[in-house]
C-alpha cells in the first residue's frame, strides 16, 4: 500500500454552524483548482520536558495532550466569472464564480451586480471586508489516495478562517489568490467510498486574468492630481488577525476561529519618476492621502483612501523602481468605485477600506 504525492485532493465547503465539521463534499463542491497545497496538523502537549524528582538522573513525566490544530495554505488562479447567455442555455442565463465562498472565508462580503437569473449579460462580483463575515467558517480536507487500492486517507479541519494574498507577481503573470488557513483538527480517518474527485465538468471555463493592459492610478485627494504608474507586480495582503474561540466541551479544545481585526496592505513597484511627475518623497515625509485604482481586464481594485506607509528604491533590470506599501484608511467620504452602482452599495461605506471587483466573461473553452 502506498499513497502517491500526485494523487491528492484539497476540498473546501462552507459550514452552516461555525466549528461544526461539514463532511458533505459533493462533486459540485470540488470544482476549484487548488495548487501548491500544504497541510499540517499539530497536537499540542503540556510540557514535553517535564520531569519529577526520583532520586536518580531520569524522571520524565507523562505529557498531557492539549489542543489539536491544523494549518494549510493553497493557491488558485483568479479567473473571471463565467456567463452563459440565455440563447445558449435555451432558458435562463447562468452566472457563476466558483471561488466566491473562499473570499467569504477570508472575511469578504459579496455583492452581485448583473448576476441574477434575469440578467442576460455579463455581470460583476464585488467583494469588501465586512464584520458580518468575521466567522464565515469553512471545513477543509486534505485527501490522499492509495495507488494500489480504493482506500483514501482524509485529514480534515473545521471552524477555519483564512488570510489571503491577492497578487500578480510579474508582467503577464496570472492574478493569484493564496490562502493561509487556520482551523481545528478533526480526527484523521481512512475510507473506501464517499469522496468526490475533482469535478472538471463544474470548473469555470474561463482563463485567469493576467497583469497586462492594467492601469494603476494614484490620485492625490487634496490636489486631485492623478498619476498613472508602470508596475511589474501588485499584491494585497488581507492582514486578518485570526483568533481561536477556545471551548472546553470540544475534542480539540477549540470551537472555531474568528477574524477580530484587519490591517490590509497593498504593495506596488512603479518605475521611479521625477518628483515633478510623482512626488514620492512628499508622500512619505508629509501626511499625503491617495485614492488608488487598479484596473486589469477583469480584476479591479479600488482603495478610496490610502497613505504611503513606506517607500524603498532598488534596481530592477537596470531600472530604478519604488516599492511602495499603501496602508488603507477609513473611507471618510463614503467614496465608491465607478463599477459599483450606489443602488447596490453597502450602507456602512465609511468602514470599508477597499473594494475588489471580478467581472464575468463568456466561456473560453
Amino acid at each position: 500500500m502506498a499513497f502517491l504525492t500526485s494523487s491528492q485532493l484539497f476540498t473546501f465547503i462552507m459550514e452552516s454552524t461555525p466549528g461544526q465539521y461539514n463532511p458533505a463534499v459533493s462533486a459540485t463542491d470540488v470544482n476549484i483548482r487548488f495548487r501548491d497545497v500544504t497541510f499540517n496538523t499539530t497536537v499540542e502537549r503540556d510540557d514535553e520536558n517535564s520531569k519529577y524528582q526520583t532520586g536518580t538522573w531520569f524522571g520524565s513525566d507523562e505529557s498531557i495532550i492539549g489542543k489539536k490544530l491544523s494549518t494549510a495554505s493553497a493557491k488558485i488562479k483568479m479567473a473571471p466569472g463565467e456567463y452563459t447567455p440565455a440563447a445558449i442555455t435555451s432558458g435562463a442565463p447562468v452566472h457563476k464564480l466558483n471561488y466566491g465562498d473562499l473570499l467569504r472565508n477570508c472575511g469578504l462580503k459579496e455583492i452581485g451586480v448583473g448576476t441574477s437569473a434575469t440578467d442576460d449579460s455579463a455581470g460583476i462580483y464585488i467583494y469588501y471586508p465586512d464584520q458580518s463575515e468575521a466567522q464565515s467558517t469553512a471545513s477543509y480536507s486534505q485527501i490522499v489516495f492509495d495507488a494500489e487500492s480504493a482506500t483514501y486517507q482524509v485529514s480534515p479541519m473545521a471552524g477555519a478562517m483564512s488570510n489571503y494574498t491577492l497578487a500578480a507577481e510579474g508582467v503577464a503573470q496570472p492574478w493569484t489568490l493564496t490562502m493561509d488557513i487556520q482551523g481545528k483538527a478533526e480526527n484523521v480517518f481512512n475510507a473506501t467510498s464517499g469522496v468526490a474527485k475533482l469535478a472538471e465538468q463544474d470548473i469555470m471555463r474561463t482563463v485567469s486574468d493576467a497583469l497586462r493592459n492594467t492601469t494603476v492610478r494614484l490620485t492625490n485627494l487634496l490636489t486631485t492630481s492623478a498619476t498613472e504608474v508602470c508596475v511589474t507586480s501588485i499584491s494585497c495582503e488581507s492582514g486578518n488577525v485570526i483568533n481561536q474561540i477556545e471551548c472546553s466541551n470540544t475534542e480539540s479544545g477549540i470551537n472555531s476561529y474568528i477574524i477580530t481585526e484587519i490591517n490590509p496592505v497593498f504593495t506596488i513597484d512603479p518605475l521611479l519618476k521625477t518628483l515633478a511627475d510623482f512626488d514620492w518623497w512628499s508622500s512619505v515625509s508629509t501626511e499625503t492621502f491617495y485614492k488608488v485604482e487598479i484596473d486589469s481586464e477583469f480584476i479591479h481594485i479600488y482603495i478610496p483612501r490610502a497613505q504611503i506607509n513606506s517607500n524603498s528604491i532598488a534596481d530592477a533590470n537596470g531600472f530604478l523602481r519604488n516599492t511602495i506599501n499603501l496602508r488603507c484608511l477609513i473611507n471618510i467620504d463614503n467614496d465608491l468605485p465607478a463599477w459599483l452602482p450606489i443602488s447596490a452599495a453597502p450602507v456602512n461605506r465609511s468602514s470599508i477600506p477597499y473594494y475588489l471587483g471580478i467581472e464575468e466573461t463568456l466561456a473560453r473553452y
